[in-house]
């Protein structure tokens, strides 16, 4: 993503074919007060990764905090059949993730990923 002269925003797309998944990643509790968010007793970490399917790895893994106020919605291009949701941290406008669905069109499947409206 690059931002232009008038303001608005370049995407790139990346055309690998991949996967989408929302994973769980359990931290084991540890007496020793380490760092990071939570605190103590055995929290874990919501991550938003994207899979690349040919090779089978971990292309991006967000960490998806509820301070983040991330957001996760369709994004209208105007084109019938067009599926580009954007993955959004906060009101911050540098942290903005696109995805571009290529799998078989699923209005449903999509309303129930990302909601409309509250």
């Amino acid at each position: 993503t690059e931002l232009q002269p008038n303001g608005k925003y370049l995407v790139t797309p990346d055309n690998r074919r991949g996967q989408v998944n929302l994973v769980w990643q359990a931290q084991p509790s540890s007496g020793s007060g380490g760092s990071g968010s939570g605190g103590g007793g055995g929290g874990g970490v919501l991550k938003f990764e994207w899979k690349d399917r040919r090779t089978r790895t971990v292309v991006d893994s967000l960490s998806v905090f509820p301070e983040d106020g991330c957001t996760y919605t369709k994004v209208p291009t105007g084109r019938d059949g067009d599926r580009v949701f954007l993955l959004q941290y906060g009101r911050s406008s540098d942290r903005r993730f696109f995805f571009w669905m290529q799998d078989k069109w699923s209005p449903d499947k999509d309303k129930e990923n990302a909601p409309e409206g509250e």
